[in-house]
C-alpha cells in the first residue's frame, strides 16, 4: 500500500498546543496531551508538561514507528522507558504526586504490503473505511468519566448561574478523583510512565485488498460528532474526503463560539485543542 491522499490539522484551542497529528512514511499518529490538574511545570523549559510530552514522543515515533520489525507495543514501551527517564531526571527531589503527571492519548495506525494496523489508547478515535464499510475504534472509559463531570456543570450553570470556568473550578474534586483512577482497571487506560498501558490498548489488524480511507482524531476534533452531534462518526470520512478536515475544524469552532458559556454543550474548556489525520491508501 502507499498513499494516495493525505491531510493534517491541528490546531491549538488555547494559548499552549499539546495536541500533535503527523504522517511517518507507513504510519499515521495523533496524540493529545494533557497536563498535570496542579496546574505545576515541571519542564521550565516548555510551555506545559504536556506539550513537551507530546513533542517527545512526536520526535520519537518519526524515528521508530517506521521499523516493521517492532511491534506497535514494543516500540511505545521502549519510548515510556526512555521519556521516564528523562522526566525523572528533572522531577530531582522535588515531590510530585499522580496528579501531577503528564499523560496523552495516542492513536496510530501503521501499514505494510496489504496488512493495516491500528492502536489507540485514550479517548481518541480511529474510523477505518474499507468495502463501503466503515469500523470505529475507541475507548469510551475517559468519556464516561468526563460525562459525570459534565453533568455536575450543567447543574451549576443553569441553576447557579455560574460560567463555564466556575463550574470546572467547582467540579474540580470529581476531576481529580478521575485522574486518580488513571492506568486502574477500575478508571482508564492512557500513554503516561507505565509499559502495562501499552497491554490494554485497542489494538488490531486489518487486511485489504483495494483502497481504504483512515481518519484519526483528538476528541476535540470527535467532538463534532459525539459532543455536537452535527453527524454521526462514521460520516468523517466522507466528511473529510469531500470537503476537507478544515470545512469539519470550522464547523466546530462555530458551535463552541455559539455557546461560548458552555450552556449547551458543557465543557472543560470554550475551544480544546482539535487535531485529525485523514488518509487515502492503495
Amino acid at each position: 500500500m502507499k498513499i494516495l491522499n493525505s491531510e493534517v490539522l491541528c490546531e491549538k484551542g488555547n494559548h499552549t498546543k499539546e495536541d500533535i497529528a503527523n504522517i511517518g512514511s507507513n504510519s499515521t499518529w495523533v496524540l493529545d496531551g494533557a497536563t498535570g490538574l496542579n496546574g505545576r511545570n515541571i519542564i521550565a523549559s516548555a510551555e506545559s508538561d504536556a506539550q513537551w510530552y507530546v513533542k517527545w514522543w512526536d520526535s520519537f515515533l518519526l524515528n521508530n514507528l517506521d521499523n516493521m520489525e517492532n511491534s506497535i507495543q514494543d516500540i511505545l514501551k521502549e519510548g515510556i522507558g526512555q521519556i521516564r527517564n528523562e522526566f525523572n531526571a528533572h522531577i530531582g527531589n522535588e515531590e510530585i504526586t499522580n496528579i501531577d503527571f503528564p499523560s496523552s492519548t495516542i492513536s496510530i495506525t501503521r501499514w505494510k504490503d496489504n496488512i493495516l494496523e491500528y492502536f489507540t489508547l485514550g479517548d481518541g478515535t480511529i474510523a477505518i473505511r474499507k468495502n463501503c464499510r466503515t469500523e470505529v475504534y475507541r475507548d469510551n472509559s475517559i468519556k464516561i468519566l468526563d460525562d459525570k463531570v459534565y453533568e455536575r456543570m450543567k447543574y451549576l450553570i443553569d441553576q447557579k448561574g455560574q460560567s463555564l470556568y466556575e463550574a470546572k473550578a467547582n467540579a474540580m474534586d470529581m476531576l481529580i478523583d478521575h485522574r486518580l483512577k488513571k492506568n486502574n482497571s477500575d478508571g482508564y487506560w492512557i500513554l503516561e510512565f507505565d509499559e502495562k498501558a501499552i497491554d490494554n490498548g485497542l489494538y488490531g489488524r486489518i487486511e485489504v485488498k483495494d483502497e481504504v480511507e483512515i481518519i484519526l482524531t483528538s476528541d476535540g476534533f470527535s467532538a463534532i460528532s459525539d459532543k455536537y452531534n452535527r453527524y454521526p462518526v462514521e460520516k468523517l470520512i466522507e466528511e473529510a474526503r469531500i470537503h476537507g478536515l478544515g470545512k469539519i475544524y470550522k464547523e466546530i469552532r462555530d458551535i463552541e463560539i455559539e455557546d461560548s458559556r458552555g450552556e449547551k454543550y458543557p465543557r472543560f474548556k470554550i475551544h480544546d485543542d482539535s487535531s485529525a489525520v485523514y488518509i487515502r491508501l492503495g
